[in-house]
């Protein structure tokens, strides 16, 4: 079912924080919701979702990111082999705040913290060298990138090097929920990489700007499943509750097949362990175990 299981993550961890509080009136000097604390949760998301995703395929995981967050540290450092970036750069991060009244909840207020200032010279040659003794024991390489600075070009350009020299297949993505601000996807970086992973907009753009490019083009399509040059592959028929993640859930999986046989199945198996990630709140990985019962019962 799954051809690969050493996978290796580098990408830009983005601390998703959720804090939750049970409402208990309005302020009587302004228009302000007071609320009794109830919960916080802190969970990896950017291309930590990514490796959450593998974790929950029952993956061997590598990964390399900012992480100056001790308690998210601990927790990913239980469940995959992180090899922390050394440098002043602060883990950028989501606070998501709910208000929940009778039972129902309900977002009022999301803030960001972006650092996306990015590596000093320093940094980007520790990454290269640490990556050249890593990259060997592992079988695919995902570079995700959520444009908060960990994948420079210097960096990106190092690793599709060492990827193409090892014969390690090697998967680019940049995620872009606003394609407003396209202009900073710079998926000129992508180029040398054997598959890169874009949505429609992407896809366009990229055929465009790179028609010469040998990188293959997987294309996300949401609702309507993925492509794969003239193979369209539907999505499969789930309860969606929050489509967050889907993409990164889709590129997890991805990274687990040899996508040069059987395209139509590999797309198949991409776009049905998305689907059941959006089956769930938030950006939560599906179950391995469903994922196998939904694919027998096909």
């Amino acid at each position: 079912m799954l051809d690969r299981k050493k996978i290796f993550v580098i990408g830009d961890l983005i601390i998703d924080e959720y804090i939750t509080g049970e409402a208990v009136g309005l302020s009587l000097e302004s228009p302000t919701i007071k609320c009794e604390h109830t919960s916080t949760k802190k969970s990896p998301g950017g291309s930590g979702n990514v490796v959450m995703n593998l974790v929950a395929l029952e993956c061997n995981v590598g990964y390399m990111t900012i992480c100056s967050d001790t308690t998210v540290y601990d927790d990913l450092s239980q469940k995959v082999n992180v090899h922390c970036i050394t440098t002043k750069k602060q883990t950028s991060s989501k606070q998501r705040y709910y208000v929940e009244r009778n039972h129902v909840q309900h977002k009022y207020l999301q803030m960001n913290y972006t650092d996306s200032d990015e590596l000093n010279p320093g940094s980007e040659e520790d990454i290269i060298d640490q990556l050249t003794n890593i990259l060997p024991h592992y079988e695919c390489v995902i570079l995700s990138d959520y444009r908060c600075g960990v994948l420079t070009k210097k960096v990106t350009a190092g690793v599709i090097d060492i990827c193409e020299k090892l014969s390690i297949p090697c998967i680019g993505t940049g995620q872009l929920s606003d394609w407003g601000n396209k202009t900073s996807l710079q998926l000129s970086k992508f180029n040398g990489c054997d598959l890169i992973v874009l949505n429609e907009e992407e896809a366009k753009e990229w055929s465009s700007s790179f028609p010469w490019s040998k990188c293959e083009v997987v294309e996300t399509m949401g609702s309507r499943g993925s492509k794969f040059k003239d193979i369209h592959v539907p999505s499969i028929d789930t309860t969606v509750v929050d489509t967050c993640g889907a993409g990164d859930s889709f590129i997890a999986m991805l990274a687990t097949q040899d996508w040069s046989h059987d395209v139509e199945e590999v797309l198949y198996k991409c776009n049905l362990w998305a689907g059941l990630s959006t089956e769930t709140k938030g950006a939560t990985p599906p179950s391995f175990k469903l994922f196998k019962k939904r694919y027998e019962e096909r």
